[in-house]
């Protein structure tokens, strides 16, 4: 990551470095739209048009393999590497990964939503549906984090809460 550098990408890209300084003024913000387009990636059309939106835990399973897939490639090729950044470069892909964020928190909540088997537990003042999301996403997060196959406790906690 410290070698890298705007004009060996516009080399490897075959354009001219002032073409690269167009889209990207710093390298900061090459690296922090790679960030977001990791992110991005990780909800295609395709992908989120084939999440079942009537079953809220078949939704979540197929989203969370959505997920640890790509956070699986991103891994692989960027994310030991993000650790080397400067805080200004570390700090602007934060920004961008939290617009991404929450994109998820809103399918999330859609996936809620769709289930109807699922509303009257969310009618619940000390229950809401945007606390819920919130607690999902981090246990989410966290899972990912781990490297879990799959979130089975906080996916065994929603059932005993939401059934």
């Amino acid at each position: 990551m410290h070698s890298l550098n705007i004009r060996a990408v516009a080399a490897a890209c075959g354009v001219s470095v002032g073409s690269v300084y167009n889209y990207f003024p710093t390298k900061a913000e090459l690296v922090a739209s790679v960030v977001e387009d990791f992110w991005r990636g990780a909800f295609s059309h395709e992908e989120l048009a084939r999440l079942p939106l009537d079953d809220f835990f078949a939704g979540y399973r197929k989203l969370y393999a959505i997920l640890a897939a790509r956070l699986g490639q991103f891994e692989e090729n960027w994310l030991r590497q993000l650790s080397l950044l400067d805080a200004p470069s570390r700090q602007l892909g934060r920004q961008r990964e939290g617009a991404c964020f929450r994109d998820i928190k809103k399918m999330l909540s859609i996936l809620l939503d769709g289930d109807a088997r699922l509303r009257p537990a969310l009618q619940n003042a000390s229950f809401t549906k945007e606390a819920l999301v919130d607690f999902l996403f981090d246990g989410t997060m966290r899972a990912l984090e781990q490297g879990e196959e799959e979130p089975a406790v906080l996916l065994e906690l929603l059932r005993r809460a939401l059934a």
